[in-house]
C-alpha cells in the first residue's frame, strides 16, 4: 500500500531512519561460525557467501572463525559447548549458529545433549 494509506504508526515505522547497532560500526568484524551437525555446515557455507557479498558491497570485511558445538563438539570433546567455543564466541562481534543435534546424540543424558 502507498505510505499515505497506511495508519500513522505504520508510516512512522516505514520512514524510520535510525538503526540500532549491537556493536560499533567498524571496518572489520569477527564472526564465529557454529556449523554444528547435519545440514549445518552447508547452511554456514551458504551464509558466509551471502554475508561476504553484503560486506563487500557495504565496504567492510568479515573475519570468519569456526568453533565446535552440539554433536560435533560432543564427538571431539565430550562436551556439547566446550569452554574454547564459549571464549571464542565472547571474543567475537557476532556468532552464526546453524543446526545442532541429531538422532546419534538424542539418548545422551541432558547435560550431554
Amino acid at each position: 500500500a502507498p505510505p499515505s494509506t497506511l495508519p500513522s504508526s505504520a508510516r512512522v515505522r516505514a520512514h524510520a531512519t535510525s538503526v540500532s547497532m549491537a556493536v560499533k560500526k567498524k571496518d572489520k568484524y569477527t564472526i564465529t561460525t557454529l556449523p554444528g551437525d547435519g545440514i549445518g555446515p552447508e547452511i554456514i557455507a551458504g551464509a558466509i557467501i551471502a554475508c561476504d557479498a553484503v560486506a563487500k558491497k557495504q565496504g567492510f570485511e568479515i573475519e570468519w572463525k569456526e568453533a565446535l558445538i552440539g554433536g560435533a563438539a560432543l564427538d571431539a570433546h565430550n562436551d556439547p559447548c566446550p569452554d574454547d567455543t564459549l571464549k571464542q564466541m565472547r571474543a567475537s562481534d557476532s556468532c552464526l549458529l546453524a543446526a545442532i543435534g541429531g538422532p546419534k546424540w538424542d539418548k545422551n543424558p541432558r547435560e550431554l545433549r
